[in-house]
């Protein structure tokens, strides 16, 4: 696995992840009271990144 595997599957996992940017930050969830987080940022430098839901129709 590459590092934006980790990282992406940390976040998801716990939420929380250290920023891969500044490495000196966290990355936590821009909107922590809603139940489903697709927003996350880090409180230091900024850093921002936002996934998409995986969507199914058939």
């Amino acid at each position: 696995m590459d590092d934006s595997s980790l990282f992406e599957n940390e976040l998801l996992k716990n939420d929380c992840a250290p920023c891969p940017q500044c490495t000196d930050g966290m990355v936590y969830p821009v909107f922590p009271e809603h139940k489903v987080h697709y927003d996350y940022a880090c409180k230091c430098c900024g850093y921002r990144i936002h996934f998409e839901a995986n969507v199914v129709v058939e």
